[in-house]
């Protein structure tokens, strides 16, 4: 468009196949007025254009525009009024309402995603678009439980919503699609009747300590940017740009996104950058085809108390991972959908999260991910920024956590904390591990009603405090090193009973603190409501099962408490065979450090195996453990010979009872030549290997405490070699008998698994 010309004309022109209607005016004038255009009003199909210094007033509904282009002002005042447009580009001002005086009519931008401009609103360079619409509660949660075939709900207070208005009721139990969208059509009070009854259970009380209680949102407000209904999954976006500003409250985004369409979102913050001038406030993000709100290469936008509901794909969403400085508070999001195949931006759409973070340098606080076809809150950390923001500089899995205190995540397919990421990107074969520079701390997270697992953190340097988790198959693991649960309450079936968490897998055992990995512990939390019933098993302790990776025989637990609950249970469900790979699981030990779970202060809770077993030993018969008086290390084998298959399975065997573990590595990879063990300190045990032993076989002794640890290798030929690698380390003595080699280990020898101990050559 040569904006110079229409200027100087002060025609109506045809651009492209459109008319062109612009202002010359130099004062405030109505868009209803003829003179505001030189007499040419824009006319429908036209493209209208304010140019910079003049302000047109929106007093009448114009017809429905190809193009709207702002480089002046356009004000939209507190009248019912509805703007239609394919296209609108601001580079000055779009204003309805502020804060003092916000719009109390209904005010509707239209966006034609079918028309040429794709129905896309650009905030650009210097442009800004301020709205406000009627102050209203956003969201909040019930006071009752609401059966299903009820038609009327109470909310914890009166929310000031009135007959007309549109709300979604989240879910009670672990479906996302229990979800309900409802009109009021009468208000007294916190006391609303809907339009028709209820289809299902809304939970609205606290459970068991755990504050359940279904959560409620508003989707009616009387400013709406919206695209018209289509079954096609085309809708328009609300694009800020370098220079733009979006400054929007109590506003509803309703049918915007473009479905499986990369960069089509519905609010979306596009490679901004420094973005502190820009929010989104009290508004709605309803039947969205793609996202909710993607903040891309932008920092420091404000994200604060909106309601998302019945969306597509990852919901709050930072894309690159260089996204910094930015506030998603007190956020509620319903009935977060899985993209369909084919149409998933990213691989992980499939399962997608309520609040996909990039980096941890964000403050998250006070949200809510209220039923998700994956996960509530997602933690996806690459090494480095991805996309255009690519920095080799920036490490996200180094960053400290700005912050992640009081979130609530319920009713998700998979975790409702997930800090891991599924795959690295290609090329990256580092462990996908969050080692923040100082701990990061995790505080007062809320999690019940996850099929899987309330959440699951992997990295070091980690703490989960002051958390709430009940109602999950499995309450919390920690994959990694230096990570803590501490100072909680973890509930195994609360008072709200909907069901188990896996109705596919009915028999599955359910666990509150899982060990797995280490050096990880649980501290000063109580357990309650894990008791075992003819369905299946249930223990406040338990570990990861069929897990091919070693479990560190010094995880610990120290000051629990236990209300009606079996503090351990190490058995699997019934039917389940033994999985090749599951030498993590055949390993499992940790230490009761002041007997708060077995009653023997620094005692050791074993999986029940001979191989642990000794007279030092209590056996608990309903845990499938022992409570042995005994210090356990681990033993690392790894063996590499070029060309050749893995060497194992490896037999680990006791030299003072017929009792012996099979190690397989890990399966999901064949040539995988590494295995692990943890052993009882002070016995001695026959390492062979089903194959040749190999040409170089490297030994790890870690966590050996006390005692002697002596390992036989029987295999070994006449001529290998011994390399003690430990630094200043008391040395490994060995022996060679008549037929192979003995090696003897002393506590005292360093943990660090990062090199080998000994080294045997052949």
């Amino acid at each position: 468009m040569n904006r110079r010309f229409i200027a100087v004309a002060g025609l109506a022109l045809v651009v492209g196949g459109a008319s062109v209607f612009s202002t010359f005016t130099t004062r405030t004038e109505a868009w209803s007025d003829p003179n505001t255009w030189n007499g040419h009003p824009p006319i429908a199909g036209s493209v209208a254009y304010v140019p910079a210094g003049h302000t047109v007033v929106l007093d009448v509904d114009p017809p429905k525009l190809s193009r709207l282009v702002i480089d002046g002002r356009l004000v939209i005042p507190d009248r019912d009024a509805r703007l239609r447009a394919g296209a609108i580009v601001v580079r000055g001002k779009l204003d309805a309402g502020t804060a003092i005086a916000p719009i109390r009519h209904r005010v509707t931008i239209n966006l034609d995603a079918r028309a040429p401009g794709r129905g896309i609103l650009d905030v650009v360079g210097g442009g800004r678009v301020e709205l406000a619409g009627e102050t209203r509660t956003a969201w909040l949660r019930l006071a009752r439980t609401a059966s299903a075939g009820d038609v009327a709900v109470t909310f914890e207070h009166d929310p000031g919503w009135r007959a007309g208005d549109v709300i979604a009721i989240a879910p009670s139990g672990f479906d996302a699609h229990e979800a309900e969208e409802r009109t009021i059509v009468a208000a007294d009070g916190p006391r609303v009747t809907l339009d028709r009854p209820l289809a299902y259970h809304h939970w609205g009380a606290t459970a068991s300590g755990v504050d359940e209680r279904a959560e409620s949102g508003l989707l009616t407000h009387t400013i709406a940017i919206e695209s018209p209904t289509s079954d096609d999954g085309n809708g328009g976006q609300v694009r800020i740009l370098r220079g733009g500003t979006l400054r929007a409250s109590d506003v509803a985004f309703e049918r915007l996104g473009r479905r499986g369409e990369l960069g089509a979102y519905p609010i979306h913050f596009h490679l901004v950058g420094d973005a502190r001038t820009s929010f989104v406030e009290n508004s709605s993000i309803a039947h969205s085809n793609n996202r909710c709100i993607a903040v891309h290469g932008s920092s420091g936008v404000t994200i604060r108390g909106n309601v998302a509901f019945d969306t597509i794909g990852h919901c709050y969403f930072l894309e690159d991972g260089i996204e910094t400085a930015n506030v998603f508070e007190d956020n509620l999001g319903m009935l977060t959908r899985a993209a369909e195949p084919g149409r998933a931006i990213l691989n992980s759409d499939a399962k997608p999260a309520t609040y996909w973070l990039t980096n941890p340098a964000n403050r998250v606080a006070g949200n809510v991910a209220a039923g998700s076809d994956g996960m509530g809150f997602w933690y996806a950390l690459s090494p480095h920024p991805t996309g255009p923001s690519t920095d080799a500089t920036i490490w996200p899995r180094r960053t400290a956590l700005a912050a992640f205190d009081r979130n609530v995540a319920h009713a998700n397919a998979y975790n409702g904390l997930f800090v891991d990421i599924e795959r690295n990107p290609p090329g990256v074969i580092e462990a996908p591990n969050y080692a923040p520079p100082v701990v990061a701390d995790f505080t007062h997270f809320t999690s019940y009603k996850n099929r899987r697992r309330g959440a699951w953190l992997r990295g070091t340097h980690l703490r989960l405090t002051n958390a709430a988790i009940a109602d999950n198959a499995i309450g919390v693991t920690f994959a990694g090193d230096d990570a803590v649960l501490r100072d909680s309450l973890v509930v195994g079936e609360s008072d709200n009973h909907t069901g188990p968490p896996k109705p596919f897998e009915p028999d599955f055992p359910i666990r509150g603190f899982e060990f797995y990995d280490g050096r990880v512990g649980v501290e000063r939390t109580h357990f309650s409501g894990f008791r075992s019933n003819a369905l299946r098993a249930a223990g406040a302790l338990g570990t990861l099962q069929y897990s091919p990776f070693f479990t560190d025989p010094t995880n610990y637990a120290s000051e629990l408490t236990f209300t009606d609950a079996d503090r351990v249970y190490f058995g699997r469900h019934a039917g389940a065979t033994d999985r090749l790979g599951a030498d993590g699981y055949r390993g499992t030990v940790f230490r009761d450090i002041d007997g708060s779970v077995s009653g023997v202060a620094d005692a050791a809770v074993v999986l029940d195996t001979p191989l642990f077993a000794d007279a030092d030993c209590r056996r608990e018969t309903t845990w499938n453990a022992r409570v042995c008086r005994a210090s356990y290390a681990s033993v690392f084998i790894t063996g590499i010979d070029a060309g050749a298959d893995p060497p194992g399975p490896v037999r680990v065997a006791s030299t003072v009872r017929p009792a012996y573990l099979t190690l397989y590595g890990n399966a999901e990879t064949s040539r995988d030549a590494r295995y692990q063990a943890n052993v009882r300190a002070g016995n001695a045990y026959v390492v062979s290997f089903a194959r040749a032993f190999p040409k170089r076989l490297e030994i790890g002794i870690h966590h050996l405490r006390e005692g002697e640890l002596t390992l036989i290798l029987p295999q070994a030929p006449p001529d290998a070699t011994v390399r003690d690698e430990r630094p200043a380390a008391t040395p490994v003595r060995y022996e060679r008998p008549r037929a192979g080699l003995v090696l003897h280990f002393a506590h005292g020898v360093p943990s660090d698994a990062s090199a080998p101990l000994v080294t045997v050559r052949s």
